[in-house]
Protein backbone atom coordinates (compact mmCIF):
# COMPACT_ATOMS: atom_id res chain seq x y z
CA UNK A 1 0.00 0.00 0.00
CA UNK A 2 1.73 3.46 -1.20
CA UNK A 3 1.14 6.28 1.44
CA UNK A 4 -0.09 9.79 -0.08
CA UNK A 5 2.60 12.22 0.17
CA UNK A 6 1.86 14.50 3.38
CA UNK A 7 -0.21 17.66 2.52
CA UNK A 8 0.28 20.45 5.25
CA UNK A 9 -2.28 21.64 7.20
CA UNK A 10 -3.51 24.93 8.20
CA UNK A 11 -1.60 27.04 10.55
CA UNK A 12 -4.87 27.43 12.30
CA UNK A 13 -5.67 23.86 13.30
CA UNK A 14 -1.82 23.27 13.87
CA UNK A 15 -2.57 26.31 16.58
CA UNK A 16 -5.51 24.54 18.01
CA UNK A 17 -3.54 21.08 18.85
CA UNK A 18 -0.96 22.96 20.17
CA UNK A 19 -2.98 25.17 22.47
CA UNK A 20 -5.01 21.12 23.61
CA UNK A 21 -1.54 19.86 24.34
CA UNK A 22 -0.47 23.11 26.90
CA UNK A 23 -3.93 22.85 28.16
CA UNK A 24 -3.92 19.00 28.58
CA UNK A 25 -7.19 19.40 27.21
CA UNK A 26 -8.69 15.89 25.44
CA UNK A 27 -10.40 15.61 22.31
CA UNK A 28 -12.94 13.81 20.34
CA UNK A 29 -10.71 13.10 17.44
CA UNK A 30 -11.67 11.86 14.08
CA UNK A 31 -9.33 10.41 11.49
CA UNK A 32 -8.75 7.94 8.34
CA UNK A 33 -6.79 5.04 9.92
CA UNK A 34 -4.07 3.39 7.42
CA UNK A 35 -6.29 1.32 6.01
CA UNK A 36 -8.55 3.38 5.34
CA UNK A 37 -11.40 3.33 7.94
CA UNK A 38 -12.60 6.18 9.76
CA UNK A 39 -11.83 6.30 13.55
CA UNK A 40 -13.46 8.74 16.16
CA UNK A 41 -11.87 8.32 19.83
CA UNK A 42 -11.25 10.45 22.64
CA UNK A 43 -7.40 11.45 23.24
CA UNK A 44 -5.43 13.54 24.67
CA UNK A 45 -3.11 15.22 22.68
CA UNK A 46 0.83 15.11 24.10
CA UNK A 47 2.97 15.88 21.36
CA UNK A 48 3.47 17.41 17.77
CA UNK A 49 6.58 15.81 15.61
CA UNK A 50 7.74 15.85 12.32
CA UNK A 51 9.44 13.09 10.94
CA UNK A 52 9.65 11.42 7.24
CA UNK A 53 8.38 14.67 5.76
CA UNK A 54 4.75 14.99 7.52
CA UNK A 55 3.76 16.21 10.38
CA UNK A 56 1.95 13.53 13.52
CA UNK A 57 0.00 14.75 16.48
CA UNK A 58 1.34 12.33 19.40
CA UNK A 59 -1.89 10.91 21.31
CA UNK A 60 -2.78 9.23 24.43
CA UNK A 61 -5.77 7.23 24.32
CA UNK A 62 -8.19 6.22 26.84
CA UNK A 63 -6.28 3.21 28.12
CA UNK A 64 -3.06 5.03 28.06
CA UNK A 65 -1.22 3.86 24.96
CA UNK A 66 0.28 6.60 22.42
CA UNK A 67 0.02 7.12 18.78
CA UNK A 68 1.34 9.02 15.99
CA UNK A 69 -1.66 10.44 13.84
CA UNK A 70 -0.85 12.22 10.57
CA UNK A 71 -2.09 15.60 10.87
CA UNK A 72 -3.31 15.78 7.35
CA UNK A 73 -5.58 12.16 8.18
CA UNK A 74 -7.18 14.11 11.14
CA UNK A 75 -10.89 14.78 9.93
CA UNK A 76 -12.05 16.69 12.71
CA UNK A 77 -11.85 17.83 16.52
CA UNK A 78 -13.68 18.87 19.32
CA UNK A 79 -12.51 19.92 22.71
CA UNK A 80 -13.72 17.24 25.15
CA UNK A 81 -12.75 17.33 28.58
CA UNK A 82 -9.95 19.16 30.67
CA UNK A 83 -9.79 16.03 32.35
CA UNK A 84 -9.77 12.23 31.22
CA UNK A 85 -13.12 10.97 30.33
CA UNK A 86 -14.98 7.58 31.62
CA UNK A 87 -14.03 5.00 29.19
CA UNK A 88 -17.72 4.72 28.17
CA UNK A 89 -17.28 7.97 26.59
CA UNK A 90 -15.42 7.62 23.75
Amino acid sequence: MTIPEYQPIPGELYDTYELAILRHQWLRLGWHAPRGECRVEAVLPIDLRTRQRAEYLVVEDLRGRRRFLRLDRVVGANAFFMHRPGIGLH
